[in-house]
Formats: C-alpha cells, structure tokens, sequence
C-alpha cells in the first residue's frame, strides 16, 4: 500500500515538472534573432533599404541624364522622318510633320492628326520618336533643379552603408550557423552579405559617376535646344 501512494505522488511530481501540452520548446533558437537593449521588432531593414536607396536614386538619375545622354541619336531620329515618309511613299506632308516636331522644343504638344496621309504603323513610329523629343525636353527643363537636388541623396548612401553593417555582420553569423536557421533565412542571410560586400564597390564607383554626370550634362544640355531648332525644318 505505502509502495503504490509513493509510485502515484513520484507520477504526479513527474508530470508536474513537464511543460504544459503546446507550452515552451526546448528547440535551439537563433541566437543572432535575440534583440539588444533598445532594440524593437520595427528595426526594419537596414540592407534591404540601402537597395531600395541605391535603385531609386539610379532610376532618377537615368530619368533625367539618359534622355541628354542619348540626344544626338533622338535629334537625328526626328530629322530623319523625311526620308522615312520617302521610303514608306507615304502621301504625308514631310515640312508639315516638321513643323509638329518643331512644337516639341518649346515644350508644346504636337498633333499628327494634322498631318494627312500618315498610315497608323508610321503614325506609331512618328510617334515613338516625338515622345523621346518630349522626354529630352523634359530633362533638359528639370535639369538645373536636379543637379542642385541629387548630390545630397548621393552623400547619403556611404552613410547607410555603415549603418547596414551591424546588419551585415549578423547575417554573417546567421549564414554559418550549424543548426536554429532555416534553409530560407540562412539564404537570404547569404544574400545579405554578398549585397553588402558588393555595395562596398559598386556605391562609391556609381557616385563617382553621377557627379560626372552632373558636370558633365548642363554643358551639353545648354546646346540642344538650338540643335533641335535647326533640324527641325
């Protein structure tokens, strides 16, 4: 009797001392995942952002110095039409259709509607080529606002890159964790580090260039009006 009241309290002590059912886990946890003393969960990341930084600034870059980088070969694109409507034996007005490109240079709409005998697949192309009149335009009119503009989001980059390092340097030693990581994490952990490293050398090389550019495209932005007048006729 005493044998089975001490077998039935050991029993109850055993499972007393066992986690509740759906309780805590005894799994290896990611130790690079324990936040420090004033770390949040809306840390946010640091990589990730210094990505979105580097791609938003090139795509404003390209916006506004790709349209003057490639202005020679959109100026003679246009100045070309003539032969083009020649070639197609289109019945259009060739000094006509000049006249609409001519619009462009002052920031004006043209209206190919006006001019008669243009077949729609020519049309389409005529059009093709005066929507990268406009966009050259464009860039040439916005240019002194974004030369003053760009330098400061450019300085802001070699910043971030510091701050991404702490960032860097967890994912390091997420990436070369034995077990507690996924095979997700611990990729994209990898992905991290190389972005990072590659950052490194490609930031300063893309900086370097887009001051070029800034010094480089008022000068020749400053002709390409009266370029365009002249061979718009």
């Amino acid at each position: 009797m005493k044998r089975s009241v001490l077998l039935s309290a050991l029993v109850l002590a055993l499972a007393a001392s066992m986690p509740a059912c759906g309780g805590g886990t005894d799994a290896p946890k990611d130790p690079t995942d324990e936040k420090k003393d004033g770390e949040t969960a809306s840390a946010g990341d640091p990589i990730a952002d210094l990505k979105t930084s580097v791609d938003n600034i090139q795509k404003e870059v390209d916006s506004v110095f790709e349209p003057i980088r490639n202005a020679d070969a959109t100026i003679q694109g246009v100045s070309d039409l003539p032969k083009d409507l020649k070639a197609a034996k289109s019945k259009a007005d060739p000094k006509k259709l000049m006249a609409e490109a001519a619009k462009l240079v002052d920031g004006g709409e043209a209206n190919l509607d006006s001019v008669t005998g243009l077949d729609p697949d020519l049309k389409t192309k005529v059009q093709a080529k005066f929507d990268a009149v406009k966009a050259l335009v464009a860039a040439i009119k916005g240019l002194p606002d974004k030369v003053t503009a760009l330098p400061a989001k450019f300085d802001e980059l070699p910043k971030k890159l510091v701050a991404a390092a702490p960032a860097a340097a967890k994912a390091a030693a997420k990436a070369k964790m034995p077990f507690g990581v996924s095979a997700e994490d611990k990729k994209k952990a990898e992905e991290d580090v190389k972005t990072l490293e590659g950052f490194k050398t490609t930031i300063p090389t893309k900086i370097d260039g887009w001051k070029k550019d800034i010094t480089d495209m008022p000068a020749k932005a400053k002709d390409l009006p009266a370029k365009m007048k002249a061979a718009f006729k």
